[in-house]
Formats: structure tokens, C-alpha cells, sequence
């Protein structure tokens, strides 16, 4: 979900994917309607958002099933507020929460939305964290026990007039009450952007900084030690700057999660996940022409098997960018290690994972004479020649995106023929 622009105002836009095939649709409600969020349980979906209720912006709530999009405008519940816009959605059997920010006055303040049987209601999250100018929840995630969020808050030094930005988390386990999270020691600057929860174990990414324009780092946060423990995590790609998460989705101890980052010259998507021994960020190849990209959704059905959805930029207008995660290329099974000269040989090398046509080469080493590899299906035939031992380094790569590459060393020793001496 997302919106659409005709150059006067922006619609209501939502996609569907069957097959591989994305069709789009326009949902009409309003002026300035926009979807930020969407959450789908069993076979029902919803997606919050704004619309223009001619002064400023309040919720708006989309509901599809079968097919079918329903368009509700929500009028604001909350006292005092005006702009009202909601920033994310989970769903669970028993109904929907969102979260975001409203404005009261000229203060930003945190709510919560809960949905019953259809019926929505708003209410302002309590207590903002000691010291908070401002505050707005960014992501939420529910399990059949709770709800939690994550965002941020903003501080002002009285002696300097400086700002900063720290995260916080809220609990419908403990009434709504934000309670901050301590920024990593050399960061000025945290915010968190997205939260996925399983059970009470949550996890959460978003951004942090010193305060230098050049310097943003993707920031993970997680109360699996029962305290929430915030940490940045550097790029792989050297060049890149001011990184952050936008999404995360978490599937048993195995978490993804998509952003962006920077260059001197571009902005560009970016995975990351914990599958390691610690979380690793990198950025996501594209196809050629397509510049500026970033990624806001993420929606895994496993840890290896994930669908990202966000924007890009052709230079000369931006367009939807959908990205489907594969399986990391391995190794499966190695041919036979022992030969005799005259007796013919067939043992297969197999790799698992990757996308598109796999193909296999000697890229180092020799094979016994008389043997042949097979680069499409990775057979190893044929009659050995030659008695000895013999090593070969075999490569293998996937023609899908995005290109992977692995290597294995092939050891096989041929005995000579029987009764030779």
C-alpha cells in the first residue's frame, strides 16, 4: 500500500501480488489520501494512513477482504489534537492496534488506536519519557498476549538550546507507558522505526548519529534479556553514509530487516538480519537505470524467504521497487572422492538455494583425465585414465538475482586398474 500522485493531489494506492505478477489499485476517499502501514490476518487485511479532512490530516483506515477494499475515515477522538497520523499496524485474531503521533497545539504527542468488531478508537500513550519535547510512535507489533512500540522522543538542552532524539518502547502490558531506551554511548541522536515481537521477545531497528550529518548508523534494539539494549550496526559497503532500517520482521531467533543508506552520489536499498554471529547490513542490487531507492515494508514467511516493497527513481520519476529475498547458495552434496582407472564414473556435485538456472565450473585445479563436469546439472562422468590423486577447485552460481557465488574443493583419488602393477 502507498499513494499515488497526479500532480493535484495524492490517492489511496494499494498492490497485489499472485504468481509473481503485481497488479495496483486506486482507492478513492478523499483529497490527500495516503497509506503508510498494512497488516494481514488469516484473510483479511487493513492499512492505515491520512487523509485531508480539509484543515489538516486525520486517520484513515482501508480494509480489504476477498479482494474487496473498504475506505473509512476516521474523525479523531483524541482532545486537542490536529494533525493526527498514524505510522503503523499489527493485527492479531482478536483485532487491530495502530500507533502514531497527533499534534496538540504546537506539541507532538504518542497515540494508540484499537479496533473492535470494525469500531476504532484513539488515546494518547501517558507519560512520556523525563524531559520529552516531543514524541512519536513509529512501529508496532502485536502478539495474542500484548502490543509493543517503539519510536522516538526529542530532549532540549536549556544551557545549549540542542536537540536530541532518544528511543522509547510502550507496552499495552503496562498501560501505554513510554519508557525510554538508552542511546549507545557514542550516539547523540537514536530513533526507532520498526518493532517485530514473538511472544515477549522483541526486536526493533531504526537510526543513530553524534550528531554529524555524514555519520547515521543502523541502529537494532532488543529486550531479549528481558532490558531493552540498544546497538548500531556499520555498513559492509565502504562509501555509505547515514543509514537506517525502516521494517523488520522476525522469524524465531532469526530477524530481517530493509532501509536505506546514503552515498556521495545516491541513495540506496538496503537488507539487513542476525542469522550470523551479530547483525550485518548490506545493500541490495537493483537493476541498471534505477537510482535512489529505499525500502519501507518487509513481510518474511521464513528466515530465508522475505518480499520488500518500497520506491525508486529513474531521473525522471519514481516508481514502486519490490524485492523477494532467496535463499543463500550452498553446497549440498560433493561426487565420490575414489576412482579406478577403466571402471567408468558418475557421482554428482548438487548445490541448494539461489535463483534462476545454476551453473557449475572447474575454476582452479585438474580433474582426473577421462572425467568431464557437467556446467548445467554439476554430473561428473565419464572413464579415468590416470591413477593419482587429483584436486580441483569447483565454482558454482545462480544466474537469478541477486548473483551468488560458491566455491568447494574437489579431492578424488583414482586407483590404478585392477591387476596392473
Amino acid at each position: 500500500m502507498g499513494h499515488g500522485d497526479n500532480g493535484l493531489t495524492t490517492s489511496a494506492l494499494v498492490a497485489n501480488e499472485v504468481n509473481g505478477r503485481w497488479t495496483q489499485q486506486v482507492l478513492a476517499n478523499s483529497s490527500g489520501d495516503n497509506l503508510v502501514a498494512l497488516s494481514c490476518q488469516s484473510t483479511t487485511c487493513t492499512a492505515v494512513g491520512t487523509y485531508d479532512n480539509g484543515s489538516n490530516r486525520e486517520a484513515l483506515v482501508a480494509t480489504e477482504h476477498a479482494g474487496s477494499w473498504t475506505m473509512t475515515s476516521l474523525s479523531t477522538t483524541l482532545s486537542g489534537a490536529s494533525d493526527v497520523v498514524p505510522t503503523s499496524v499489527s493485527c492479531t485474531t482478536s483485532g487491530c492496534t495502530m500507533v502514531g503521533y497527533y499534534l496538540d497545539g504546537t506539541t507532538q504527542y504518542s497515540f494508540y488506536g484499537t479496533e473492535t468488531n470494525g469500531s476504532w478508537s484513539e488515546q494518547a500513550m501517558t507519560q512520556a519519557p523525563s524531559g520529552s519535547q516531543a514524541d512519536q510512535a513509529m512501529g508496532v507489533s502485536c502478539t495474542t498476549s500484548a502490543c509493543t512500540a517503539v519510536g522516538t522522543y526529542t530532549t532540549l538542552d536549556q544551557a545549549t538550546d540542542a536537540t536530541s532524539t532518544h528511543a522509547f518502547w510502550a507496552s499495552s502490558a503496562h498501560g501505554w507507558t513510554e519508557e525510554a531506551i538508552a542511546n549507545p554511548g557514542q550516539d547523540a541522536n537514536a530513533s526507532l522505526n520498526a518493532v517485530s515481537c514473538l511472544a515477549s521477545n522483541c526486536s526493533a531497528v531504526g537510526e543513530a548519529d553524534n550528531g554529524n550529518a555524514i555519520d547515521g548508523q543502523a541502529l537494532v534494539a532488543s529486550n531479549s534479556t528481558g532490558t531493552w539494549v540498544a546497538h548500531t550496526v556499520t555498513m559492509q559497503s565502504t562509501g555509505m553514509m547515514n543509514t537506517s532500517l525502516n521494517a523488520i520482521d522476525c522469524s524465531g531467533a532469526v530477524c530481517n530487516a530493509a532501509g536505506e543508506s546514503n552515498s556521495a552520489t545516491a541513495q540506496e536499498a538496503v537488507t539487513a538480519n542476525n542469522a550470523g554471529s551479530g547483525w550485518t547490513v548490506s545493500l541490495l542490487p537493483v537493476a541498471a537505470g534505477i537510482v535512489n531507492t529505499d525500502l519501507g515494508g518487509l513481510s518474511c514467511t521464513s528466515s530465508n524467504a522475505c518480499v520488500a516493497v518500497g520506491s525508486s527513481f529513474d531521473t525522471s520519476s519514481s516508481q514502486g521497487l519490490e524485492s523477494t529475498s532467496v535463499a543463500r547458495l550452498t553446497i549440498s552434496s560433493m561426487p565420490t572422492s575414489t576412482a579406478r582407472v577403466g571402471v567408468r564414473y558418475s557421482s554428482r556435485l548438487t548445490a541448494s538455494g539461489g535463483s534462476g538456472t545454476l551453473r557449475y565450473q572447474v575454476v582452479s585445479g585438474h580433474l582426473p583425465r577421462g572425467l568431464v563436469l557437467n556446467a548445467t546439472t554439476g554430473w561428473l562422468t565419464g572413464m579415468p585414465n590416470e591413477a593419482g590423486t587429483f584436486a580441483a577447485t569447483i565454482a558454482v552460481r545462480c544466474t537469478g538475482a541477486p548473483a551468488q557465488r560458491v566455491t568447494t574443493a574437489l579431492r578424488i583419488t583414482v586407483a590404478k586398474k585392477s591387476g596392473s602393477r
